[in-house]
């Protein structure tokens, strides 16, 4: 996700050397990770391999549906629990979609922007948050990653992310109680529970 943050930079030579220098550095490590540590590359064919995660929004159509009648379950694979049963395939299909299109959205609408100042700031929340939406997993962690970068444009007094900042600290507040405290309701697909997870 920090190469989210490349796509605020403001056009120009030093643009071009930063991703330059991004590219250079992810290469250089994951080179280095599968020397010196055989092995350690592994979780991405587990995050090819994973579903459609429990808390995730595309997830979202799985937890209205239990309620309503379909026939799936949430087995622990892969580190959390995933949906499984009808049409989570086609969504899990989808999602990755979305996001590709979501990007290209932001790459089309940053390459259009002007040179204000809250612009590098507010497209590299808009990006993280985009990828966070659309993906099929979202774990409580991820709204650090949110959180943070919405600080940094709060401190821009001219940015568009005020609101989107005041929702991403509701959406925190309410994942605090739906993990850990409403977890297990979460699980066993409670409504009090699963409503919460909803509103966030």
């Amino acid at each position: 996700w920090p190469a989210l943050l490349l796509i605020g930079l403001p056009r120009g030579s030093h643009t071009r050397r930063a991703v330059g220098a991004a590219a250079v550095a992810c290469a250089l490590l994951a080179v280095g990770l599968a020397v010196l540590l055989p092995g350690s590359l592994n979780f991405l064919a587990y995050q090819r391999g994973r579903g459609v995660q429990l808390e995730s929004v595309p997830g979202t159509v799985f937890l209205v549906a239990r309620h309503l009648g379909w026939d799936g379950t949430n087995p622990f694979r892969y580190g959390a629990r995933e949906f499984v049963g009808p049409g989570v395939g086609t969504v899990r299909v989808v999602a990755p979609l979305l996001t590709l299109a979501a990007l290209g959205w932001l790459l089309h609408w940053r390459r259009r922007a002007g040179g204000h100042p809250c612009t590098p700031h507010d497209a590299a929340l808009t990006a993280t948050l985009l990828a966070v939406v659309t993906s099929r997993v979202l774990s409580p962690q991820y709204l650090v990653w949110l959180v943070a970068l919405a600080a940094v444009c709060l401190a821009q007094r001219e940015t568009s992310q005020r609101t989107v900042a005041s929702l991403l600290l509701a959406c925190t507040a309410l994942t605090q109680l739906e993990f850990p405290v409403l977890w297990g309701g979460v699980v066993g697909a409670r409504l009090p529970a699963d409503l919460v997870l909803l509103a966030r």
